[in-house]
């Protein structure tokens, strides 16, 4: 009997040893960054079989703030989680600019901005920021990016006979990733568009001259004509409204 007894209790403190040891490996995991997986040259899907140990509550992200930059690794933190994720890159590894589809080199990637599976939204403001949101309208609109600058609402038109110049509130919602949902960047931008530009509805009656009235309370779109993004007023060459 008393032997069974001093078993019972030596496979009882094993048990307590191996719960604890296992509590402390999962609190010292989840203070430090998890290393993710290796950037691959193309951009591509990265390997996540990496992973060694995941608690159960960690969602596994690759997109998040980016928080420290060097030559071997890239680190972001996920702003639902705050956790940070550390991932390896190498000289080979290729960003795309998530506005304009444009490469990007690791010397142009700065703190603050954000990363997603390779794609960059950089943090920028001003002149430098509203030209890559033009760049998103005519280089995203057909060719399969982020369309991530979109009109809010057309404020005035003003008839030229043959064209109009065309007053939009744009707003970039790929600010909403570094400021915030509540706190979407938004710009006025003048475009041109001409008489035989095609506006596809379903009642064939939306023309440039009466388009403000066309799209107030629907979604819209617009795509510019690239050799004209660098003009007073680019051209918009496409136009899309959302079930009308």
């Amino acid at each position: 009997m008393k032997k069974g007894i001093k078993i019972f209790f030596i496979v009882f403190a094993f048990f307590v040893i191996v719960v604890l040891a296992d509590t402390i490996q999962a609190k010292r995991f989840n203070n430090r960054p998890l290393t993710k997986i290796t950037e691959n040259a193309n951009g591509g899907e990265e390997d996540l079989s990496q992973f060694i140990y995941v608690d159960k509550d960690i969602k596994i992200i690759d997109e998040g703030l980016i928080t420290n930059i060097n030559r071997q690794s890239i680190t972001i933190k996920d702003k639902e989680t705050d956790y940070s994720y550390e991932i390896a890159i190498d000289e080979h590894t290729q960003f795309i600019n998530d506005r304009t589809t444009e490469t990007m080199k690791l010397d142009d990637i700065k703190i603050g901005d954000y990363y997603n599976a390779g794609r960059i939204i950089r943090n920028i403001t001003g002149e430098e920021w509203k030209k890559e949101c033009i760049k998103n309208l005519a280089y995203c609109y057909e060719e399969g990016g982020n369309l991530l600058c979109n009109p809010q609402k057309i404020t005035n038109i003003e008839n030229k006979g043959n064209y109009v110049i065309i007053t939009l509130i744009m707003e970039d919602t790929a600010t909403e990733y570094i400021n915030g949902k509540d706190n979407i960047q938004t710009f006025e931008l003048q475009a041109i568009a001409y008489s035989n530009l095609e506006i596809p509805t379903v009642s064939g009656n939306v023309t440039i001259y009466n388009l403000k009235e066309a799209t107030e309370g629907f979604m819209f779109w617009i795509g510019l004509d690239k050799d004209t993004i660098d003009h007073q007023y680019p051209t918009i060459n496409d136009i899309d409204i959302y079930d009308k």
